[in-house]
Formats: C-alpha cells, structure tokens, sequence
C-alpha cells in the first residue's frame, strides 16, 4: 500500500512501512544469486524483475506461445533463483504489453503504420488503439496472474511493474525525429471515435479545424508534412494545425487507455493486494514537438486512476555523471 503521511510518500507491505528502494536485477544470464543476497544483506528488501519481453522471457524463452498457451516456467525460475539469494526478499514483477512475433503475424491489420519522410511504409509493432490487442494481452494477464497467485512464492510478490514500447516507456511503435504513425485502420477509426465524443456534430468539427468539407465519418489522419511544426521550430499552430494536435491529443488517449486498462487488468488479478505503476509521466524532460512518442499529454488521467499506484523514470540522460543534477525524466 502507498500512503501519504506528513506530506511524504510511504510504502507499506503486511501493514509495515518499507524502505523503498528496490534493486531492479538483471536477466538470468548475468544475475547471480549472490547479488540478491547482498542487496538484501544491505538492508535492500525489495528485488525487481528484470525488465524482459514476453516473447523471451528473461532471455531464454516465451511465456505466450500460442492463442491461449502459455509457459510460466520462466518466470517462476526467475522468482526461486532470487529468494535462493534473499530467502525473505519481497518481489516485484515485470509484465511487458507488447505481444509476440507470432500474435502479430496473425493479426497484420492490429499493427501499426509508421510513415518516414521518404514516404516509406512500415509496420514495426502493434497500434495502441487496437481492442484486439487489449483483450488478447489482458487475457495473458490473467493467465499469468492466476498462476502467480497459487504458487508458494505467492506470498513473496508485493507489486507489478507494467511496460509496452521500445524500451518499456510506452514509446509509440514506429515514432522517431523522421517518421510519424499511426495511419493503421485501427488507429483511425478510434481516431474518428475519439472526435465524436470531443465535438459531437460536424459543424463543430468544422469550425476548429478551419475545414469546411470534413466530417465526423471521413476525418483523416494528418499527413507526415501536415505534422511537422509550421513555422514555430518545435511548437504547432494552434489555428492552423488544430487538426494535428487532436491527433496527438488522441495519441496521448491511446497510451492512456491502454495503460489503464492493464492496470485494472493486474489490480483485479492481485485481489488489489499489490501496488501496481509503471513509465510514464516524461513531461518536463520532453517538452518538444519531436518528443511527442514519449510524452502523455492525458497523464492527468493515470495520476488520479485508482488502479495506478507508482510511476517509475530513469536518470535524465544528459545530467547524469559525476556533479550533475541526475533529475528524473518524470515530473
């Protein structure tokens, strides 16, 4: 449990206040028990999960194989090889959202599409926007979570780190300083969707976007050369460019959504007995236009969910060495 006392953040476990540092281990190939046991010997209690893909976990295999098969060998080996380091250590878990080589050759429309200046066409994983995806990997969520749950380690888990993304950050598939997505069927009819709820009629829609022939039914993705600043370096036009930025107002929506629906997803798998966070909240360190795959203009949203209980960031990657601030990328 996280709570507010004082004006400061604690963590409790079994109704006891914790130290809240946590030693994030690495993957079995490098990870030695011995360093758990020094960890925990340093007054270190709490042992994460490394950070690892679902389709190979902890480097050795996947725990998705197939539409509903799973292998959670893995994954148990993970948690016995670290208590076998710190017999009382309290563990925090690393459930990744992006889904396997195999789901996304099976579902090429759920992938998205990424544009680059040159015009080329890729799709390099999958859409945020798509349904599919939410329920396949809730799905694998429970799965896992109901294994977790019954198995003698049980009482050892006090939390769930969740990531998607290049790096786990939720980065957009496909998003770089030369490309932009996602034109995927997915992400526009969500895109459409997500217009009616903002505007409502096509009179609306009309007016703020300075386009008297759209409607609610035929709005378009903004192109590649539509989305890049006009004429204010880093910043978009508010009048002239209304219609990108309610596409990158929905974006930041389908990171959102995604994000709480996991959430809820691991919250009602635990019984609601684990605090459950994840990356995201890189306001402050990510300020331009070009940094839009990572910025979550609808954190708001995930700030005040009840199924969110930390966020997590690294070290600000240009003042990190010796005398610098080492800020963090979050706010």
């Amino acid at each position: 449990e996280v709570r507010k006392e004082d004006g400061v953040t604690r963590l409790y476990i079994d109704g006891k206040k914790v130290n809240p540092m946590l030693y994030l281990r690495d993957v079995s190939t490098k990870f030695k028990t011995s360093y758990a046991e020094s960890m925990f010997g340093s007054s270190v209690v709490l042992l994460g999960f490394p950070n690892t893909r679902t389709d190979y976990v902890n480097g050795r295999s996947s725990a998705w194989t197939g539409p509903g098969k799973y292998d959670f060998s893995e994954f148990d080996r993970i948690i016995y090889e670290t208590l076998e380091g710190a017999p009382e250590a309290m563990i925090m878990l690393m459930l990744d959202a992006d889904p396997p080589d195999w789901w996304l050759d099976a579902n090429p429309d759920e992938r998205a599409e990424v544009v680059d200046d040159g015009g080329t066409i890729t799709y390099p994983g999958v859409s945020y926007a798509s349904e599919k995806w939410r329920n396949d990997v809730g799905e694998f969520f429970r799965a896992l979570l109901n294994h977790v749950v019954s198995q003698p380690y049980a009482s050892h888990v006090f939390g769930v780190k969740l990531g998607a993304g290049s790096t786990y950050e939720w980065q957009q598939n496909g998003m770089t300083l030369s490309s932009n997505g996602d034109y995927s069927e997915a992400a526009l009819n969500a895109f459409r969707k997500w217009l009616v709820e903002k505007y409502g009629t096509d009179t609306a829609l009309r007016k703020a976007w300075g386009n008297g022939s759209v409607t609610l039914q035929t709005a378009q993705i903004p192109t590649r050369a539509e989305r890049k600043s006009a004429g204010y370096r880093t910043l978009l036009d508010g009048v002239k460019q209304r219609n990108v930025i309610d596409y990158q107002l929905f974006y930041s929506d389908m990171t959102t959504d995604s994000i709480l629906y996991f959430a809820e997803v691991i919250k009602e798998g635990c019984g609601g007995k684990w605090v459950v966070g994840t990356y995201n909240g890189y306001m402050i360190n990510s300020l331009t236009y070009e940094a839009n795959n990572i910025v979550n203009a609808s954190f708001s949203r995930l700030l005040s969910s009840d199924f969110l209980d930390f966020f997590c960031a690294p070290i600000l990657y240009a003042a990190r060495m010796s005398g610098m601030s080492a800020g963090y990328m979050t706010m």
